[in-house]
């Protein structure tokens, strides 16, 4: 599945999120960032995203104008921006409602 497909598929509801993957995927969507580098972070906010067919295809995509390497790292960041994501709002709730608790 390609990029295209996947905002073809988007509902009239998701109209604006179809528009910003246009805007954002590019040099001018992102000034003051290089191709490669809206490429990196590209890749590494769908590898977070954890939805594999918007994976697949920023990969391909990325894979035009990032070496090996490059994708390598974004994987990285990607993978390692996933759970805390998920962990750090859990984690500052907790504390939050202990503390309440202690003042009671």
């Amino acid at each position: 599945m390609n990029l295209e497909t996947i905002k073809a598929g988007l509902p009239d509801y998701a109209k604006d999120l179809r528009l910003n993957l246009d805007s954002v995927l590019s040099e001018s969507g992102a000034p003051g960032l290089s191709a490669k580098q809206v490429a990196i972070i590209a890749l590494a906010s769908a590898i977070a995203s954890r939805y594999e067919p918007l994976t697949q295809a920023i990969a391909e995509q990325a894979s035009a104008v990032l070496s090996p390497a490059e994708a390598d790292g974004a994987r990285a960041a990607g993978s390692t921006a996933g759970p805390g994501l998920v962990a750090r709002p859990t984690v500052h709730r907790q504390a939050r409602t202990s503390c309440r608790m202690k003042r009671t």
